[in-house]
């Protein structure tokens, strides 16, 4: 896990123990309850940045997992060819391809605006 990521859940702890020291009961189980929810919430999401973290990164990723990839950037916010470009380890050929056949799927569409050309998800 990264350190920033282990330091936030060491807070995270911290601050459970002292809820823990609370005197009412009820408050404190409410309290913890909601704190496990966001531990939960912090470890799930640690856990999906580090699988797109060694997908991008992986030099043999099979025809799914490239196609997974460019639409897991896609929903992060990340539309136009050059910003996906700058975060994948692909060439402009392949990503167009991809790019191409998730649009023949129907799952992403292309956009113009001017000169320049952005990508979104289709909504299902």
């Amino acid at each position: 896990m990264a350190r920033g990521y282990q330091d936030i859940l060491k807070e995270l702890l911290q601050l459970q123990k002292s809820l823990e020291a609370k005197a009412d009961k009820k408050e404190t189980e409410r309290e913890l309850e909601s704190l496990s929810k966001l531990v939960m919430a912090v470890y799930d999401k640690i856990k999906e940045l580090e699988t797109v973290n060694q997908l991008s990164l992986g030099e043999s990723l099979d025809k799914n997992e490239e196609e997974l990839l460019v639409l897991d950037y896609l929903r992060q916010g990340y539309g136009s060819p050059s910003e996906l470009l700058s975060r994948l380890k692909f060439g402009n050929k392949k990503l167009y391809a991809i790019l191409k056949k998730l649009e023949a799927k129907g799952k992403v569409r292309k956009l113009r605006k001017g000169k320049r050309v952005y990508y979104v998800l289709v909504e299902e």
